[in-house]
């Protein structure tokens, strides 16, 4: 899969751009991924889990030549050998914490009956577990909503851990779906912003963020019962951005009309 990374993200710190490189067998629409990479010398790698696990290669998803990754919102999934961790430490390119963003097309998908965001997004496009089996930070789409799912520092009454759920209606998964960029920032200082096409969306919200925060997953979030193949990406992935740093206005606007060039975005 063609993505390019703006190279003003690049002098700025270390930005995962993922991109499609391992290929397998035919899946009829497309080929078979059995994993996506980023670019670069360090650049991280998501694989297919199982061999049923695997996405597919569009060539055309987003236009003539514009290549995108199908997940199936039921088995599809990604996901990195281990975690990768933004620590929140300062950044002289950037204010010190996180972002991550994706473009992709959705169409709309009703949560299971009786679902419960309570470790993720019905519909989690970047998440994961750390050690002890929960999440740190998921993000997707909840009923066309984005939304976010973040464990905070305090617990409930019987000492497990509490989570944080931000969202606002950005409208990303309307009829057949339109191509979207989408995702968060967040602080070190505990500052969590949602982002649409390039702008912020909904008031900032406090969330916690620890040394921890991370990602592992690609097009969805934790197994067991009531999660695994329930918390799938159902929809087509242009590319998926993580940024060891706040983006500012200016990064977020520079990604946005990179979005709209290469893979017609809103």
């Amino acid at each position: 899969m063609a993505v390019e990374r703006d190279p003003r993200i690049r002098r700025r710190g270390r930005g995962d751009v993922v991109q499609h490189l391992g290929r397998g067998r035919s899946g009829g629409r497309g080929e078979l991924v059995t994993s996506w990479s980023g670019r670069g010398a360090d650049a991280l790698k998501a694989a297919a889990p199982t061999a049923d696990s695997t996405p597919v290669r569009v060539a055309d998803a987003f236009g003539k030549g514009r290549t995108g990754l199908h997940f199936d919102g039921s088995a599809s999934l990604l996901q990195l050998a281990a975690d990768d961790i933004q620590d929140g430490a300062p950044s002289a390119h950037g204010a010190s914490g996180r972002s991550v963003l994706w473009v992709a097309r959705a169409p709309y998908l009703p949560p299971a009956y009786g679902w419960v965001d309570t470790y993720g997004p019905a519909c989690t496009v970047v998440g994961g577990a750390r050690a002890g089996g929960f999440p740190e930070t998921s993000a997707g789409m909840h009923d066309g909503r984005l939304l976010v799912v973040n464990r905070e520092e305090a617990t409930d009454e019987l000492g497990s851990p509490t989570w944080r759920r931000v969202s606002a209606d950005a409208e990303l998964q309307i009829g057949p779906g339109e191509v979207c960029l989408a995702g968060f920032t967040h602080t070190a200082d505990g500052t969590l912003q949602l982002i649409a096409d390039g702008v912020p969306i909904g008031p900032p919200s406090p969330a916690f963020y620890r040394p921890t925060r991370g990602w592992s997953r690609i097009g969805g979030g934790i197994d067991g019962a009531g999660e695994g193949a329930l918390n799938r990406f159902g929809g087509t992935l242009g590319a998926v951005i993580v940024l060891p740093f706040d983006a500012d206005d200016a990064t977020l606007a520079r990604i946005h009309d990179w979005a709209r060039g290469r893979f017609g975005s809103r």
